[in-house]
């Protein structure tokens, strides 16, 4: 699964520019159930829902079905946002296990990219 995210992730990039967090989590009481976390400059809130309508068809194009129910969450947030600037202290490919991150118990997920520059 986390092949084919860093495919979406480059097609995102490709398409908008570059993303400075991109996380897939499972979180709290989401047992066996994702979270995909997509912070970037080019996220605003005029254009958030444009942007998550382009994600989720990518998630469409390479994920099937049963995969798709996979997710629980697929969320854009600002930089600002405190559970993006605690992922952002993580390094890119930086495996989560059990681990407390801003209030939110992670039991595993996959930095696939984290730059705090952009």
């Amino acid at each position: 699964m986390v092949e084919r995210l860093k495919k979406i992730l480059k097609e995102i990039e490709k398409r908008n520019g570059p993303v400075r967090l991109f996380a897939f989590l499972e979180m709290d009481d989401m047992a066996d159930r994702w979270t995909l976390i997509i912070s970037a400059a080019w996220i605003r809130e005029a254009n958030r829902f444009k942007k998550f309508k382009e994600v989720m068809a990518l998630l469409r194009k390479n994920f099937n079905g049963e995969e798709l129910s996979s997710f629980a969450r697929v969320v854009l947030m600002p930089k600002e946002d405190h559970l993006v600037h605690e992922l952002l202290k993580k390094k890119t490919g930086y495996h989560i296990t059990d681990e407390k991150i801003n209030g939110n118990m992670v039991q595993t997920g996959e930095i696939i990219k984290s730059d705090a520059t952009l």
